[in-house]
């Protein structure tokens, strides 16, 4: 094969349109460093293990999730960040189960938890809350994008999905009146529902 000078974001890069190609589990070692046009030891230079690759994904995805740190306005603060990470994990839609299954603890991803929880407590939150914040934000958030890009794993698309034409929804009259308005099918307008509530929900946490 042809040498050549790898860089970590390179190496991300191969990965990620090996995973957005064949998914997850389609990601080995042995097909990066060929994506690569390297032999696998060379790329063992660079990173030790699979777990180390998925670190550095993480971070490579993370780092480019725009969300400005400065603002101290707790509610503008989530919802930017709720927004930017969605619209980050949907470019990738084959690495979100990465994401969803595996911690991301990277420079990145600490930096921004650091800065978010400071926003919290200045605005009032309890010590003792805020990560709990945090972390169920980014639990909505990846659950919502799952639902929007998800899909059996192994599977190509969603062909095997139930097909609702199959069930007499006439013996279910709330659900069919309600699933007749062309809103319950916009994610895009289901994220921002749940997200306006879990904000006011907030709201009312701060006041007690």
């Amino acid at each position: 094969m042809q040498k050549r000078n790898l860089t970590k974001q390179a190496i991300c890069t191969a990965a990620i349109q090996l995973i957005e190609s064949n998914g997850l589990e389609g990601l080995s070692m042995r097909k990066l460093a060929s994506k690569l046009n390297v032999e696998a030891a060379s790329l063992y230079n660079h990173i030790i293990n699979k777990s180390e690759l998925f670190d550095n994904i993480q971070e490579h995805l993370y780092s480019q999730i725009s969300v400005n740190l400065s603002n101290k306005n707790w509610k503008d603060h989530l919802i930017e960040l709720a927004q930017n990470t969605r619209q980050g994990l949907l470019q990738v839609p084959q690495v979100v189960l990465l994401f969803a299954t595996r911690p991301t603890i990277t420079s990145s991803s600490l930096k921004q938890a650091e800065a978010t929880l400071n926003i919290l407590i200045e605005s009032g939150f309890k010590s003792s809350e805020v990560l709990s914040i945090y972390r169920n934000l980014h639990v909505f958030v990846l659950g919502h994008v799952l639902a929007e890009v998800g899909h059996i794993p192994g599977e190509k698309d969603n062909s095997h999905e139930p097909l609702f034409e199959k069930i007499n929804i006439d013996r279910y009259p709330v659900l069919k009146k309600s699933a007749s308005y062309q809103s319950n099918i916009d994610f895009e307008k289901g994220f921002e529902l749940g997200l306006h509530c879990m904000m006011n929900g907030l709201e009312e946490l701060l006041t007690k």
